[in-house]
């Protein structure tokens, strides 16, 4: 099936599920409280947006900052590791092998090194984050033809403008594959941190929503989170197309 076709037939199974899913919520046979229709999460997400908005700036802050840590500290290791092309081989198949989402385990650890605020909670996005950057950063420093360099550094070419017109134009294409699977795991990071230990964020809201029973605010919560993931991966994208056109 082609893209556009599997797009439509998406878009065409979502809207016939929400107005089935209205229908039901509709239904006399149901508890108004217990299957908020989707008219009734719009609503309450226009009633309460000031509120959804303002920890959801919180959560975006946590999962961008926790990204650009983790993405500097890939970058950076992969380099270091380049020099060193016996091990970084050995690097290579150990951190692409690491799962992700078991990290959320070392939450209580950076509750201890950082406190209960949001520097315990940007870590634990950039920790989630962190491994599939690394393997990303490491496939980018592997991407640039050797032979290629290999003639630049013959022509006379410094390392810092190897490095500027061949690695890092080879290593960009990499990199974004790993930022588009770096930000759910640091989007899951800084939920998990806020279900713990905060007073702001999208995923106290879910937990404070849940816990008073307020069913329609707890959906609309969980449709800006899946928002902020589609705006997230826009953004990518977007970068994507920007940076490899101008190469």
């Amino acid at each position: 099936m082609s893209p556009p076709r599997l797009r439509r037939g998406i878009w065409t199974a979502a809207l016939t599920g929400a107005v089935l899913w209205e229908f039901l919520g509709r239904h006399p046979g149901i508890r108004a409280g217990s299957l908020p229709t989707p008219s009734r999460i719009v609503l309450e997400m226009y009633r309460e947006w000031p509120r959804l908005s303002e920890h959801a700036l919180t959560t975006t802050y946590e999962v961008l900052a926790g990204m650009a840590w983790a993405a500097a500290a890939a970058v950076a290791l992969a380099a270091a590791l380049r020099a060193w092309t016996k091990i970084s081989g050995t690097v290579f198949a150990a951190v692409s092998r690491v799962p992700a989402a078991p990290l959320i385990a070392f939450a209580p650890l950076l509750w201890i090194l950082f406190g209960a605020g949001m520097r315990a909670k940007v870590a634990l996005a950039a920790l989630m984050a962190f491994f599939p950057l690394l393997v990303a950063a490491l496939r980018g420093c592997a991407a640039a033809p050797e032979d290629l360099i290999d003639l630049a550094r013959m022509a006379g070419a410094k390392p810092g403008r190897v490095l500027r017109t061949i690695r890092l134009p080879y290593a960009v294409p990499e990199f974004i594959r790993g930022l588009k699977s770096a930000a759910p795991f640091a989007m899951s990071g800084a939920l998990a941190a806020e279900l713990v230990v905060t007073d702001k964020g999208l995923g106290y809201l879910l937990l404070t929503a849940g816990s008073r029973m307020e069913l329609p605010l707890l959906c609309a919560g969980l449709v800006v989170i899946l928002g902020l993931g589609a705006v997230f991966h826009g953004g990518i994208i977007l970068a994507e197309r920007v940076l490899l056109r101008k190469q």
